[in-house]
């Protein structure tokens, strides 16, 4: 079979960017939703959340990761790991979620261990991102593609990644409407049906980025047997060690300096998002409204990316130093808190 055309592997990388950049808002509106209207005790549960869920997890989501790429090819990890997410928020939804909206209301379970469930159910959605959407689909690109070519490809999959936020809005807004539950109830309860559609859509979506990464990989695994011989030659297969890692990040000076500012980046807008949450709860009480908000947010969010990263961005990068376009957002967190 002859190699693709690198407009056919463009056109896989940039769907399935968009795909779990889309699956990941939808996610990022329900885990808050969960947390600070629904089940859960309000935004300032969120820090907690991160601290003692989020971290750990990701830590431990790495390090398996890690441990399966060493044992299988990068597809089986993206497949199993898809697979286990799913898998989750298909139980937690459809098993857990009744039983704890019914005892909750009946007073027969604990406000400590529903809290327990939000968290886990916040913490799986956290990490879709960083272990799909960066380190297994950045991983298979830079796996089988050398720095010179992965470089060109960042900027158009991160306007895929603004396109699936878009798209991310108005399909919340649809599985949130009441007009649309009154029409197609999936569920009694206005919430819950949309709880239920929106991670029926999930499903779907992430089986489909699913095949489209498979037929990714069989793309580049064709490519590099057929021109082994040549650039290709270069394609890093070498096993992975988390703890060669982390030793990297710590004992480089650069990577070091990088996860700092990654680390700062993170809290900073963690500690401004808990305001804006608790805020946005007062004038929206209600689950249903409170989500679609978050998605409408999410829509006007990915347009004001996409619109950045064509024009602004690349100006910014053309006229100024790194630094100073780096400067860019914290100085106007700053302004804006």
């Amino acid at each position: 079979m002859s190699a693709p055309r690198p407009r056919h592997v463009f056109f896989l990388m940039f769907s399935i960017f968009l795909l779990l950049n889309l699956n990941y808002t939808i996610l990022r509106s329900l885990r808050t939703t969960l947390a600070v209207v629904d089940l859960g005790a309000g935004a300032q549960s969120i820090p907690f959340f991160e601290l003692f869920g989020a971290m750990p997890g990701a830590v431990l989501m790495t390090w398996g990761i890690a441990r399966l790429m060493n044992r299988y090819p990068i597809h089986k990890v993206f497949i199993l790991t898809m697979t286990a997410f799913l898998g989750f928020f298909m139980v937690f939804t459809f098993l857990l979620y009744p039983f704890l909206a019914d005892m909750q209301k009946s007073g027969d379970v604990g406000a400590a261990a529903v809290q327990v469930l939000v968290m886990l159910f916040y913490v799986v959605a956290e990490l879709w991102k960083p272990g799909l959407a960066i380190v297994l689909f950045w991983g298979l690109i830079n796996q089988y593609l050398l720095v010179d070519e992965a470089k060109k490809l960042y900027a158009p999959l991160m306007l895929g990644g603004s396109l699936g936020a878009i798209v991310a809005g108005p399909l919340i807004g649809l599985c949130t409407s009441e007009s649309f539950w009154m029409w197609f109830p999936v569920h009694a309860e206005r919430w819950t049906h949309g709880l239920n559609l929106m991670v029926l859509f999930i499903t779907v979506i992430g089986v489909i980025a699913g095949f489209l990464y498979y037929i990714l990989w069989r793309c580049f695994d064709q490519y590099s047997q057929k021109y082994e011989a040549g650039a290709a030659s270069d394609i890093y297969k070498g096993a992975i060690s988390f703890k060669n890692s982390l030793l990297a990040c710590i004992e480089n000076k650069q990577l070091r300096l990088l996860s700092w500012i990654v680390i700062a980046d993170y809290i900073a807008y963690s500690l401004g998002e808990v305001i804006f949450l608790d805020v946005l709860h007062i004038y929206l009480p209600n689950s249903s409204d409170y989500c679609a908000f978050m998605g409408n947010l999410s829509l006007w969010g990915g347009v004001l990316t996409f619109i950045l990263s064509l024009f602004v961005t690349p100006m910014v990068l053309q006229h100024c130093r790194w630094v100073v376009a780096a400067l860019v957002m914290p100085i106007c967190l700053l302004l804006i808190n």
